[in-house]
């Protein structure tokens, strides 16, 4: 009994250390990736190319982002079709401080529609309390889908030389432990849009050390499979605008979830006008706003100033915006 409760203990714990790491850490950039590219086109089935899918939903998740959060700052690793090297990749995202970094990928497994559904990387290894958050790994052959191109590179040896040979006890220390807890509450949050927002099947959370992108990158960092190219039901989703876009929604809601509890630890806002036309966000009442964000809903631009982690102090505010100019500003739990 007693070491169940010692577990028991130890898994809040790690979770209670997530929550005092991750509040009031600032997500204003951030990088995607469209996974492969050019010569290197990934999963294929007929005519229908994980390159070409993932950067349409890459694409999209960007300017949805820009378009609920103005100020913030999107970088790619590409948005045309040309393949980058993944050491590239995470340089772009290390050389612009992002924040976060969102890999985007389509899975496939070696049969016909015997993979079916999302899941998420993390980066980390099966030891010590990364242990705690996820004992599942990738198939061999998500894996293999995700590491071939990088072999192809030339000077990959040199190139990669710390990634290939680790250091035994990394996965031990309190920084790589720290960015993969980072890493697997955002994972997861993406895993529970995917099913509650689009109905998509999750495969969950994975952990692994054999992605290049998510060692080589210096902030919290995931490598997110939306679905199975060979998996009929699946790849008839993915194929079409409104499946990428709707995969892309998801994306959005996941973002703007752990940019909430990132900065500060909840879902709460303050509605602060709606309109039927899109207003001018560069004036300079909005731009003291610095947790502002925009939605489009039912024909209406509703602006709201969000990231509270409660009812009472988001209406703590309210005064403070109707002195700005906001007269009917409300709270609303988003």
């Amino acid at each position: 009994m007693r070491k169940y409760r010692f577990i028991y203990i130890l898994v809040l714990l790690v979770f209670f250390d997530f929550n005092l790491q991750a509040q009031n850490q600032k997500i204003d950039i951030v990088c995607i990736d469209a996974g492969h590219g050019g010569n290197k086109p990934g999963a294929v089935f007929g005519q229908y190319k994980e390159k070409d899918i993932a950067l349409n939903v890459t694409l999209e998740f960007g300017r949805l982002i820009k378009f609920r959060f103005p100020w913030l700052k999107v970088y790619y690793t590409r948005m045309t079709d040309k393949y980058v090297y993944q050491h590239e990749r995470a340089d772009i995202a290390n050389r612009n401080n992002a924040d976060l970094f969102i890999s985007i990928h389509v899975n496939s497994s070696k049969q016909l529609n015997t993979g079916f559904g999302t899941e998420t990387l993390i980066y980390g290894k099966k030891t010590g309390r990364i242990e705690v958050y996820s004992n599942s790994e990738p198939d061999e052959q998500t894996i293999e889908n995700e590491t071939e191109d990088i072999k192809d590179e030339e000077g990959y040896e040199e190139l990669y030389k710390s990634f290939l040979v680790k250091p035994e006890n990394l996965f031990e220390t309190q920084s790589v432990i720290n960015m993969s807890n980072n890493s697997f509450e955002f994972a997861k949050i993406i895993e529970n849009k995917f099913r509650t927002f689009v109905g998509r099947q999750s495969r969950h959370v994975k952990v692994t050390d054999k992605v290049y992108v998510l060692h080589g990158t210096n902030m919290p960092a995931v490598l997110t499979e939306i679905g199975f190219i060979n998996n009929t039901e699946d790849r008839t989703f993915l194929i079409t605008k409104s499946g990428q876009n709707k995969i892309a929604e998801s994306l959005l809601e996941a973002f703007t979830e752990y940019k909430y509890l990132s900065e500060k630890g909840g879902s709460w806002a303050v509605q602060l006008m709606a309109a039927k036309n899109e207003i001018d966000m560069n004036t300079n009442t909005f731009k003291s706003i610095s947790n502002l964000e925009v939605r489009y809903i039912k024909g209406w631009y509703k602006y709201y100033a969000g990231g509270y982690a409660s009812e009472n102090s988001a209406k703590a505010k309210i005064s403070y915006y109707k002195k700005l100019g906001f007269t009917d500003a409300f709270v609303i739990k988003l």
